[in-house]
């Protein structure tokens, strides 16, 4: 968990209710800890806030890179710590678990390489990864959203930070790619380690996130939001609207489909229908990337025949091998596309890659009447930026992806 300590406190207090947990302490210093005791069904948990990538994570501050190897010691302290602590005792393995809401997502998935050469001699197991309205698909947005387009002009803040410019996909690392491009290469050193998580779960809200666009917090560029209907907007809401997985849903998801109070909706998917005008804006604009992509492809050298064009994570024939001259090695080679709805531009590489891993997609819709204080930390219920209503609704939001955790 990233962030300050009060910005998790809803999700502690959950997780204490929810596994009959006791016995809450507090040790104060560059990182809270808090032991919580469970009951014989659950093994013991310590819940960490990570406190040494506060300052870095501010806005403006840090790069990606650089609160990914300073998360990565800090939970390898933790680790080790909490592996010796079982060691004297019953003799278990550490099983971790990662919970990171907006960037925090992003900075786990950094830290994975370092987090595993720091514990080379440490035995441990990954178990849920959960990002929380996090862009794993960049930040950027089509011109023709004016909502979210102003996302699109991060790079003007490259020479104060790099922070930004890495959430925007504007940046290029030492080899030439993008740090989300490179987060999301199957054939690099993160992605493969975030495979090793017993399951990967991305939760986004639907609409009134004004940092993140829904395909992004998803990891799906063809999910398009079904708002409300207008008779709705007088009072203050929340459902769960789609829980999707490769393999079907879990025991967890189908419990959250019995009881899940959706007001009696809880939709497989959320592609409907949208306006005329936002439909034409769309083929025009998806035209255009074709006629791009057919005045880019009329430029570059044919292959010979035993050269075979692949992307990131889905070779076009079975037996093909990464080419040099197919992978792209520098951010002018990237395609770009554009997601359904308009409100998320990112590299088709970028998501070939992602799609690598079976992830579980959850969509959280959420009104407050006449409008909410601050939606974007719906999901982690940082009670100081919401309305009293809008944090009683997400933490009942809350209670139910803590459900996750129980699998």
């Amino acid at each position: 968990m990233g962030g300050n300590c009060q910005d998790w406190d809803t999700w502690v207090e959950i997780l204490a209710q929810r596994r009959g947990m006791g016995g809450i302490t507090a040790e104060t210093g560059i990182a809270f800890t808090q032991s919580l005791r469970q009951t014989t069904r659950y093994p013991d948990w310590e819940v960490l806030p990570l406190q040494r990538i506060q300052k870095d994570s501010r806005f403006l501050a840090a790069g990606l890179d650089t609160i990914a190897d300073l998360a990565a010691c800090e939970i390898a302290e933790a680790v080790r710590a909490r592996q010796g602590s079982l060691q004297r005792g019953k003799g278990a393995k550490v099983t971790l678990h990662c919970i990171g809401h907006s960037m925090g997502g992003l900075v786990i998935r950094g830290a994975l390489p370092k987090l595993f050469r720091d514990l080379i001699d440490t035995p441990f197991e990954l178990g849920h990864y959960i990002s929380l309205s996090s862009p794993h698909l960049g930040i950027q947005s089509s011109w023709w959203s004016p909502t979210h387009a102003w996302r699109n002009l991060c790079w003007l803040s490259a020479p104060i930070s790099q922070q930004l410019a890495h959430l925007a996909i504007q940046d290029t690392s030492g080899r030439g790619l993008p740090y989300l491009v490179e987060l999301s290469n199957p054939e690099g050193e993160h992605l493969p380690l975030l495979a090793r998580f017993r399951s990967c779960t991305c939760v986004s809200l639907a609409c009134g996130d004004a940092l993140i666009s829904l395909p992004s917090g998803v990891i799906h560029p063809d999910f398009v939001s079904v708002g409300p209907s207008p008779s709705s907007y007088g009072r203050p809401f929340w459902r769960l609207d789609a829980i999707s997985s490769i393999d079907g849903p879990s025991a967890g998801e189908k419990k959250l489909q019995a009881s899940c109070p959706s007001s009696g909706k809880f939709a497989a998917g959320l592609i409907g229908s949208k306006g005329l005008f936002s439909m034409l804006i769309g083929q025009l604009v998806h035209l255009w990337d074709l006629m791009l992509s057919f005045d880019n492809a009329a430029r570059k050298t044919p292959m010979t025949g035993s050269e075979t064009p692949r992307k990131y994570g889905r070779p076009l024939a079975a037996t093909s091998r990464m080419s040099a001259v197919s992978t792209p090695k520098q951010a002018s080679q990237l395609s770009w596309t554009i997601s359904e709805d308009l409100t998320c531009k990112y590299p088709s590489e970028l998501m070939e890659g992602l799609r690598t891993i079976p992830w579980r997609r959850i969509v959280a819709h959420a009104h407050h009447w006449p409008y909410a204080r601050n939606m974007h930390v719906f999901l982690i219920g940082k009670q100081p930026e919401q309305f009293v209503e809008e944090h009683r609704m997400s933490r009942e939001c809350i209670e139910w992806l803590v459900e996750i955790l129980a699998e």
